[in-house]
């Protein structure tokens, strides 16, 4: 049995292995993170295991840590960029590849259902880092892109995939960074905030700092973010507005195209142009917010 199988039974009472090393390298190590439980809702499978990149600063640590959940169009720079920034920071970074084990090729017509359907993914990644001893486990936070940036706002609410052991039940995340999520969907009144209330789960109060572009057409209102805000001061959300970004713009060009989940998935057509200075002045300011935030 190896130390790393050893400490996830420890730990969160789990008999798979939830990390095999495919590849190492000095700083960066290919690895494939196990999933965890199912999703809440029946009717989506979900992969035994994902890959992902594991990103180390220099040092022995323990470390803080930080999981990188990519957008729709899976994995595209974004991450690798942000988690250069968090590996300066001495922030060991842990990016998921959620597609390519499901035979999903991204974009708006080739992805899960709902965003719940990735929370065995994210907790997975979580519970990958807690095992490490490179890592402390009270100073995991979470960030992501478009779909990424939603499933760090909804496990702000505590929310597990169902049949989690109680190691993962009892578990949270200590800070969290969405880029543009959309915020006008889990608004009260809007589709995913009328799923958290009936869930019934309340924020769990972990600093969060919520980074999205004033001309990001994705949301229903310029204002859904400062909104969201308001309506959960629980969740202590920090808004980042980023004049004159779009949605995604520190990511590549994708130009125009339609997205049903858009607007509260009413649908509508997205523009998203590339913001490379923008890009890099939020990913250091993300940085330096998780940075402070996990080493409290």
């Amino acid at each position: 049995m190896t130390a790393m199988r050893r400490a996830q039974e420890a730990l969160f009472g789990i008999t798979a292995i939830v990390a095999m090393p495919v590849a190492m390298a000095q700083t960066d190590q290919k690895v494939e993170v196990a999933t965890i439980g199912q999703p809440l809702y029946p009717g989506a499978s979900v992969p035994v295991r994902v890959p992902a990149v594991l990103r180390l600063p220099e040092g022995a640590g323990p470390f803080p840590a930080v999981v990188i959940v990519h957008g729709s169009a899976g994995v595209d720079g974004r991450g690798a960029a942000l988690a250069e920034e968090l590996r300066r920071a001495g922030i060991v970074s842990l990016e998921l590849d959620m597609w390519k084990p499901r035979g999903l090729t991204g974009g708006t017509g080739s992805r899960p259902r709902i965003i719940s359907d990735t929370l065995p993914d994210a907790w997975g990644a979580w519970a990958h880092l807690a095992a490490d001893a490179r890592v402390d486990p009270k100073r995991i936070g979470i960030t992501g892109f478009s779909w990424g940036g939603a499933v760090a706002w909804i496990t702000a609410f505590g929310l597990k995939p169902l049949g989690a052991p109680p190691g993962i039940r009892e578990a949270r995340f200590a800070a969290h960074v969405p880029f543009y999520g959309g915020c006008s969907s889990y608004l009260p009144s809007g589709k995913g905030g009328k799923a958290l209330a009936a869930l019934g789960v309340k924020p769990t109060g972990a600093p969060m700092l919520y980074v999205i572009g004033t001309k990001d057409d994705y949301e229903m209102s310029p204002d859904a973010c400062n909104e969201l805000a308001k309506a959960y001061p629980d969740a202590a959300m920090r808004v980042r507005l980023v004049e004159g970004a779009t949605h995604g713009f520190d990511g590549p060009e994708y130009g125009r195209f339609h997205d049903p989940l858009a607007r509260d998935s009413t649908g509508g057509h997205i523009v998203v142009r590339s913001d490379p200075e923008s890009a890099r002045i939020v990913r250091a300011e993300v940085a330096s917010f998780l940075k402070a935030e996990l080493n409290k």
